[in-house]
């Protein structure tokens, strides 16, 4: 909010520039720390429901942007606006705060506060449980700070593996992304016009995503619209006129952006579910990351089509993305699954999922049970999870 207020009084480009930036770095931890809050907050059902809900807020704000853009028409003041905007944003989150995850609470040694939050659960829920008479704690205690974190990324190859496979679906999906957002200006001669198209496009994309993760999974849902990019880019290097200022190129550009929208909001929920609470800000931060290093090349190659032609740059976005559709194919599905809290667990849940189908079955315990134990002083011991 104060660097947005900032950029209202920036006295020339260069001051301008490094105002964005810090505004820039306080949007994407906001976004980073909503992802994570969801991830370990909601139960599974809801999760993909609540995280397009915020998509969706972004759409919003896409919106009041452009009008306040169109209406004010004076860049100092539009900041300002913007700011303005900011100010009711800040006052709800301390008129409603939202408690932290007991999950997360537990995993830095809070037990009191996560026994406040459960409390508070209970009594939303109506529940019956009596959070009073449990002692709550978790199994193994460790101090997660960045340098342990990164530490353990070689210690546990799968959380590795599964890592780096994130950071390239990410950054490819970021690169496209990008590359097709700062291009909506070819549409019409009105950018106020064409950029509301883009926000009703991303509209759109969030909104199906619900529908189509409840029909395929989490997983399979961005290999889908992953596929769906490699069509579109196919596609768009077919030479077919429809109209004077409408071709195959244009359509499937569209789609592919509609795709591309929605695999890039899939993937925040996606990695959060698959990363441990322990690691889960950590690796959401690497993957954002990524998403902004390909964010920063996409606009750039747009130049490709100046100096090429036009079938060289989709065939390099055809081909990243076919790479991505393989990285997804091997990684978990998360749809109806425990979330790991700890390294330990990933490690134990991809251990499971090598063993055959007959021993899975036969294997009754849950992941998390690994890291969260409730033990109940009146009726014996239990499993939080």
């Amino acid at each position: 909010m104060l660097s947005v207020a900032a950029c209202s009084v920036a006295p020339n480009y260069q001051v301008l520039f490094f105002l964005r930036l810090a505004s820039g770095f306080g949007i994407f931890v906001n976004f980073t720390g909503t992802f994570c809050w969801i991830a370990e907050y909601a139960p599974t059902r809801l999760r993909m429901a609540m995280s397009v809900s915020v998509s969706l807020g972004w759409c919003a704000g896409l919106y009041a942007t452009i009008c306040l853009s169109y209406l004010i028409n004076d860049w100092q003041n539009v900041f300002l606006g913007i700011a303005g905007v900011n100010i009711f944003s800040l006052l709800t989150y301390f008129l409603i705060p939202l408690p932290e995850s007991p999950r997360f609470s537990l995993i830095q040694g809070k037990e009191e506060e996560a026994k406040k939050t459960l409390k508070r659960l209970a009594r939303i829920s109506d529940s019956n449980v009596d959070v009073d008479s449990l002692d709550i704690m978790f199994e193994t205690r460790k101090e997660y700070n960045y340098f342990n974190q990164l530490k353990d990324l070689k210690k546990y190859p799968n959380m590795l593996k599964q890592t780096l496979q994130g950071l390239w679906v990410w950054f490819t999906v970021a690169l496209i992304a990008y590359s097709s957002n700062y291009g909506w200006g070819k549409l019409g001669s009105d950018l106020y016009a064409t950029y509301c198209f883009s926000a009703l496009s991303e509209a759109i994309a969030y909104s199906t995503s619900v529908f189509v993760c409840g029909l395929l999974g989490r997983k399979n849902a961005i290999i889908f619209y992953l596929v769906m990019m490699i069509l579109m880019n196919f596609l768009a290097m077919v030479d077919v006129q429809f109209a004077s200022a409408w071709s195959l190129e244009l359509v499937a550009g569209l789609v592919g952006y509609v795709a591309t929208s929605a695999a890039l909001n899939m993937l925040w929920l996606f990695s959060a579910e698959l990363a441990p609470t322990s690691h889960r800000g950590m690796i959401i931060c690497m993957s954002s990351s990524a998403a902004r290093v390909g964010a920063t090349i996409g606009p750039y190659t747009n130049l490709l089509y100046g100096v090429t032609d036009r079938k060289v740059p989709l065939a390099l976005f055809a081909g990243f993305t076919m790479l991505a559709c393989v990285a997804m194919w091997f990684l978990p599905d998360t749809t109806d699954r425990s979330i790991a809290e700890t390294p330990e667990d990933v490690e134990l849940m991809s251990r499971r999922k090598s063993k055959d189908k007959d021993e899975e079955e036969g294997d009754e315990s849950d992941p998390e049970t690994e890291g969260v134990v409730m033990e109940n002083r009146t009726a014996g011991s239990g499993v939080f999870s």
